[in-house]
């Protein structure tokens, strides 16, 4: 089976590529912020989803609005957690009272954290929203 024509337009030309490849963050980034899109509108709710980086260059991968609220999230394609996945979110989190929960997505084990706080498999993604 071919991959995808998409992933021609990287120069991937099988799976082993993308793990190589430097651009995988950024594919894997996408996916996440595509499947979290497929859920909400499968749900009937708007995107509202939105990216955060401050002039420090910060990032949040994505942080999504939910009654004047923010739920954050991190996306990373490491299958390690880390505490320091969440840093951005906690300097976020120092700016505003709007962050309600936060998460890390990635390629590890589901972990139930402290402080409304979770890592959970990409797979997993839409228990973020249930």
């Amino acid at each position: 089976m071919r991959l995808d024509w998409r992933l021609h337009l990287l120069d991937i030309t099988n799976p082993q590529q993308i793990l190589r490849d430097p651009l995988v963050g950024s594919i894997f980034e996408n996916m996440v912020v595509i499947e979290c899109l497929k859920s909400r509108y499968n749900k009937g709710e708007t995107g509202n989803l939105y990216f955060y980086r401050d002039s420090n260059k910060n990032e949040v991968g994505m942080l999504v609005g939910d009654a004047g609220q923010l739920i954050a999230v991190e996306i990373k394609s490491s299958s390690t957690y880390r505490e320091s996945h969440f840093n951005n979110i906690k300097k976020l989190e120092a700016l505003t009272s709007k962050v309600k929960a936060s998460y890390l997505v990635y390629d590890g084990e589901t972990i139930k954290l402290s402080n409304n706080r979770e890592a959970v498999r990409f797979d997993r993604i839409g228990s973020i929203f249930s």
